[in-house]
């Protein structure tokens, strides 16, 4: 749901752009639209399902419920909407990270080797300067430390 897809709910043709996909992004594509407004779960979407979907949406981001969406509030659910969306995808990424490290460990030490960071280009790039106490091993926290650098 981006600004000019609230916008178009506020200005009455909103429904169009639920058909072509602009709201379905950003809340986890056309698919998790769709189950969200197939209400009684039969496979279809009825234009009475898509409707209230449309309408509970509309209320959702009518923050002074005046039966309009002003910039202000669509950009206000925009920002709430991406700041949900920004931790749960931030969690996807640190757990797919972390399975991809625990992987790379194959003599589970919980510490990378030099020679375990060649499965993963980019840590294997930059393995040298990561590795602050030169031991030859990333640990967690030297990984820690240099993800936090990053920000």
């Amino acid at each position: 749901m981006g600004c000019h897809d609230m916008d178009g709910h506020g200005k009455g043709h909103g429904m169009g752009h639920g058909k072509g996909g602009g709201m379905g992004h950003g809340m986890g594509g056309p698919g998790a639209m769709f189950a969200m407004a197939d209400e009684d779960g039969d496979g279809v979407v009825t234009r009475a399902e898509f409707t209230a979907m449309t309408a509970k949406h509309f209320d959702q981001v009518d923050a002074d419920h005046d039966g309009k969406v002003t910039r202000a509030e669509a950009e206000a659910a925009h920002k709430l909407m991406m700041a949900a969306m920004g931790g749960r995808m931030k969690g996807r990424m640190e757990g797919a990270m972390g399975e991809r490290l625990r992987s790379a460990d194959k003599d589970g030490d919980g510490a990378i080797s030099a020679e375990e960071a060649k499965a993963m280009p980019m840590l294997a790039e930059h393995f040298a300067v990561m590795d602050t106490n030169h031991d030859g091993k990333l640990s967690r926290e030297e990984m820690k430390a240099a993800r936090q650098k990053r920000r």
